[in-house]
């Protein structure tokens, strides 16, 4: 259903306001869970249909013993899981790092010299 003029500009103001508000929340929103790409959908319903018929080809070799059966289901299962990481992608946001996380890794480089410091004194007998 699509929304009326009026209705789309609240809906703009509404969203401008909670990224002025809280930035980090709203990007939280924005980036959750996975979708499919652009002209993917066929890979992820090839990989879907792949997975299926594995599987069965799978439970049925395990019912009927035969080892024979299983390979070929197993080797669908995998081929159907490329399939649909083909055709899954992360949401835009997700691969940009955000400015706490670039602090952090400066943090963390800045431990593990320590660490490396210390390690050293205590293999050259300082310690």
């Amino acid at each position: 259903m699509a929304l009326s003029d009026r209705e789309q500009k609240l809906l703009e103001q509404m969203e401008k306001a909670l990224y002025a508000e809280d930035p980090k929340f709203a990007s939280t929103l924005r980036r959750s869970g996975f979708t499919i790409a652009p002209g993917e959908r066929r890979n992820v319903i090839f990989g879907l249909v792949a997975l299926v018929s594995g599987l069965v080809l799978v439970f049925g070799s395990v019912v009927s013993k035969t080892v024979i059966v299983g390979i070929p289901g197993f080797l669908l299962v995998l081929t159907g899981f490329v399939f649909i990481a083909r055709g899954l992608q992360e949401p835009v946001g997700a691969a940009t790092p955000t400015p706490t996380k670039v602090r952090n890794r400066t943090k963390n480089s800045k431990l593990m010299s320590r660490f490396e410091e210390r390690w050293q004194q205590r293999r050259d007998g300082g310690i």
